[in-house]
């Protein structure tokens, strides 16, 4: 029985595709009904499936035995036959293409053989789908080349000829029809045998083979394809192609006419007439049915896509889609819509590489890789996929005990993490032996640092350390995590038989880009509304209540030709390839179709940065200026996108929260909590402000150490210290003995240069910043020399701890430098940074450092800041007060002091001054909350 009289229909875009398929279906097999089972549909997209039997049963009026529905592949699949070979899956296949590359390494030097495999299977596939056979000899082909290169001569080539060649004809002769889409045509020709009754539901696209296979049965009335589209304009010119493929005239069904419709044909219109001419024959009045939406920023456009969805099911829409192919936009606009209680489903699929899961399979690697360095061994463990840590003793789990030591770290021992799993278990007192046992006996399994061995081989040492270390069960237990297991898998079997050698570097990259091309698709909560986002190529026949077309940018339609690895554009189309202008006019066809797929079209773009200017689809903003001159209404929307900026549009929190101004914290002092111990940094915080010192030294928090932290000016001020204080005492027994030379300015320079070799010695070696620092010392030891010259007369002490009782307090801190001499002593501080306390400052009180450091010395004469680096133009500054000003400023300090005690033993009041330079500064502002007393007040 002939299918239908007309082999070849299109739909016109704006009518209802899925329910005219339907109403004609049960039109043309109304004696039929209810049994339909032995009718075939061949859908272009599994998405069509359920609309389709939804639209049957409507078009029926009552239930029915539904036709079979399923994808071209599907169909082939059903008839391939029993003998025939299992196709090879295209993992396999490039596998086998990089196999032969890594033993022509030379006909393609510097290029990653996988990357290469991956063209030269995309090229192999695309000949095989169109039908095109290269030349047997070799002098044929790369002249077929040069022709299609224009190039005068061959050499340049030859190379790329060769490479082609040479593998295509090993790729036909050894993998054969196991190739994937040779298995799918051979498959398909032997179902072209028996089909009747079958239907092409929103096919607008097919391969040149196919349509060589599928040709004979149009014409003879055993099969149809109905789509949608048009054959005049240019968004007809994919239907047009594939009609002449089929070498059949498709009819074309019309649609209602619209305004809508009108405009578009009009876009789309082949010809020349003015912008002005089209307006006067589409003058009207009214609103269209699309709406364009310009973002300021990626964020801002995520945030009108999901309350363009909102709006739409609180209006009691049901279909409700969004189509975009930006990843970035669809991961953003998942979080919100979950918010929401609306669960995106994701048609496209997330790339496995981007999963939680995989980033702990690539935290296992890097342990092993470097040797077990602690970030990525505290990513493991904190990861919730390392089950079985046992429980040895009452204490915290490792991953605590770690992040703990590394960001308080004892001052010997911050680079000991660094050093390897023994390091690291000597730094945990030796704790947890059977889990360091499990992570070395599992690290066994994989030696990373060995030599090439076979690929499978790799695969499935990378499986067992997976058990070893009881990452495995963890993984399996979560969707992202199996497909990782799988995908290993996968890799594994793929690799079986094959004798690829590799360093465990290339299988490394091998199995990154494996993870970067599958994808995984989470689960969607059942009981959340869903709405589906898809890419353009999905929406063949898509009917909706809303559509909401996302990153309509000029980038993504009608975006631009993909860089090619093998052959160019014009190259690839002399071969008899597709390329890019049918690729183009496909999309073009779809947007059309899209763009009156639904009665509201909500179109949205932004720029790439933030504060560039939005750059729409040059067809829509054409559409938009059309629409415009014939007097519609405006298609720009700025209220939708004004509203997505209002706070008042977001989704609010379960629990209302009541947000009062926050005023002042001043907590009360506890006599209970108050240290005895005052050292001249607490002593600083105290005055500078009360509730930062209460924080720190009653509270006893510390904001920690970052372990991953650049190198601070911390660090150039340590090496300092230690070159002064090797001067004049042996404290290190790796650096040069006390300076015992005249006093005299150029040989202590010289003696200066010679210990600051040795300092900076070890950190040149690793540390880039540390010639910067040696630069910067040479800067200021010629007037350093001088200094210490000059004042050889006296008995010098460097890094001194002298505490003392004072005023109730236990004063303490490390003096740099006391010079004694028959007057009294000198208190001296070096300062590295770029902050160093003026002479006004410390005889105000301020900055109470040095006159701290001088009430813990006996007689003292005079205090004095060195300072030995930050701006070069203050380098070699002395601050300094006489002993005149000392004696009454430390006798006031004194009195503060003990007034303070006293005020503190009493439960007064610690506030929190808001200082801005001391905020700058502080590593409590989270906890006092300082921006928002100070807003409020």
């Amino acid at each position: 029985m002939s299918p239908s009289r007309t082999p070849l229909l299109l739909f016109a875009p704006g009518t209802a595709f899925v329910d005219q398929v339907a109403r004609r279906l049960i039109d043309e097999h109304r004696q039929r009904l209810p049994d339909l089972s032995g009718l075939t549909l061949v859908v272009a997209t599994p998405l069509l499936v359920r609309p389709l039997r939804e639209a049957l049963v409507r078009a029926a009026g009552a239930a029915l035995l539904m036709p079979q529905l399923l994808s071209l592949t599907q169909l082939a699949a059903r008839y391939r036959a029993g003998d025939a070979p299992a196709p090879l899956s295209a993992l396999a296949c490039r596998l086998q293409l990089a196999e032969w590359l890594t033993r022509l390494r030379s006909v393609f030097p510097g290029r990653d053989p996988m990357q290469v495999a991956d063209a030269l299977f995309q090229l192999f596939e695309e000949l095989a789908l169109n039908a095109v056979q290269l030349p047997e000899r070799l002098e044929d082909f790369a002249e077929q080349l040069r022709i299609a290169y224009a190039a005068p001569e061959l050499d340049a080539l030859s190379r790329e000829a060769q490479l082609v060649h040479q593998l295509w004809r090993a790729y036909t002769e050894e993998i054969g029809d196991r190739a994937p889409a040779v298995a799918h045509l051979r498959a398909l020709q032997a179902a072209c045998v028996d089909l009747r009754d079958t239907w092409l539901i929103g096919h607008d696209h097919l391969s040149r083979a196919e349509a060589r296979l599928l040709a004979p049965l149009l014409a003879e009335g055993r099969l149809a394809l109905w789509s949608r589209g048009r054959s005049s304009g240019r968004d007809g010119e994919a239907p047009n192609r594939l009609a002449s493929l089929l070498d059949l005239p498709a009819v074309e069904v019309p649609a209602q006419s619209t305004m809508r419709g009108r405009l578009l044909d009009a876009l789309f219109a082949l010809g020349d007439g003015s912008l002005a001419e089209r307006a006067r024959a589409l003058a009207g009045s009214g609103p269209c049915g699309i709406r364009l939406v310009a973002a300021s920023s990626p964020e801002h456009e995520a945030r009108v896509v999901e309350l363009a969805v909102r709006e739409a099911l609180l209006a009691g829409h049901r279909d409700v889609v969004v189509v975009s192919g930006d990843r970035r936009l669809a991961r953003r606009l998942r979080a919100l819509l979950e918010r929401a209680g609306i669960a995106l489903d994701d048609r496209i699929g997330w790339t496995l590489s981007t999963s939680r899961a995989a980033a702990t399979l690539s935290a296992w690697l890097e342990c092993l890789e470097t040797g077990f360095h602690y970030r990525p061994l505290l990513d493991l463990l904190k990861s919730g996929f390392f089950r079985g840590e046992p429980v040895e003793r009452p204490e915290p789990p490792l991953a605590a005990r770690l992040d703990q030591l590394l960001h308080f770290p004892p001052r010997d021992l911050k680079t000991a993490p660094r050093a390897g799993l023994a390091a690291l278990q000597k730094l945990v007192d030796d704790r947890w032996p059977a889990l360091f046992e499990r992570l070395q006996r599992a690290g066994s399994e994989l030696p990373v640092n060995g030599p090439p061995r076979l690929a499978v081989e790799w695969a499935r040492a990378t499986l067992a350390s997976l058990n070893g270390v009881g990452l495995s069960a963890g993984l399996a237990d979560d969707d992202a995590g199996s497909q990782v297991i799988a995908a290993l898998r996968q890799l594994e079997q793929a690799l079986d038989g094959l004798p690829l050698r590799l360093r465990w570097s290339e299988f490394r990259a091998l199995l990154d880009r494996h993870l970067e091309t599958s994808t995984f698709r989470p689960e969607v909560d059942p009981g959340l509304p869903r709405v589906p986002l898809l890419t353009l190529d999905q929406t063949a026949g898509l009917s909706a209540d809303v559509i909401v077309l996302a990153s309509a940018t000029r980038a993504a339609l009608p975006g631009a030709a993909p860089g090619e690895v093998l052959f160019n554009h014009a190259v690839r189309a002399e071969l008899g390839l597709e390329g890019w202008p049918v690729r183009q006019a496909l999309g073009l066809s779809r947007l059309r179709g899209l763009l009156e797929a639904a009665p509201m079209v909500i179109a949205s773009y932004a720029a790439a940065e933030d504060g560039d200017t939005p750059q729409p689809s040059p067809w829509l903003e054409a559409l938009a200026a059309q629409a415009q001159a014939a007097g519609h209404d405006p298609l720009h929307d700025s209220a939708l996108a004004a509203r997505a900026g209002l706070a008042a549009t977001r989704i609010a929190p379960r629990v209302a929260v009541d947000l009062q101004p926050q005023a002042m914290p001043a907590p009360m002092a506890s006599a209970a909590l108050l240290p005895s111990h005052l050292s001249a940094g607490s002593h600083q915080q105290l005055i500078e402000c009360p509730y930062r010192w209460h924080a720190a030294k009653n509270l006893r928090l510390d904001a920690g150490q970052d372990p991953d932290a650049e190198p601070d000016r911390s660090d150039y001020g340590d090496r300092v210290h230690r070159i002064l204080c090797a001067f004049h005492e042996q404290r290190d027994p790796a650096l040069p003995p006390p300076y015992a030379g005249p006093a005299a300015a150029e040989p202590i320079a010289r003696y200066l240069e010679t210990l600051a070799d040795a300092v900076f010695a070890p950190d040149l070696a690793s540390r880039p910043m540390a010639a910067v620092w040696q630069r910067e010392f040479a800067r200021v030891r010629p007037w350093l020399a001088v200094q210490l010259a000059e004042r050889s007369d006296a008995r010098v002490q460097v890094e001194v701890e002298l505490p003392r009782e004072h005023a109730g307090w236990t004063l303490g801190g490390l003096v740099d430098r006391i010079e004694h001499r028959t007057e009294g002593a000198t208190i001296v501080d070096y300062k590295t940074g770029s902050r160093v306390p003026d002479a006004k400052a410390m005889v105000s009180g301020e900055a109470v450092q040095l006159p701290h450091y001088a009430l813990a010395v006996e007689d003292p004469a005079a205090i004095e800041y060195w300072k030995l680096g930050g701006d070069l133009a203050a380098h070699k500054r002395i601050v300094s007060l006489p002993d005149e000003t000392l004696t009454p400023l430390l006798s006031a300090i004194e009195t503060r002091l003990q007034s303070l005690r006293s005020r503190l033993e009493a439960g007064h009041a610690l506030p929190a001054n808001g200082a801005a330079a001391v905020c700058e500064h502080c590593d409590h502002s989270g906890l006092c909350r300082r921006g928002s007393w100070v807003a409020a007040s």
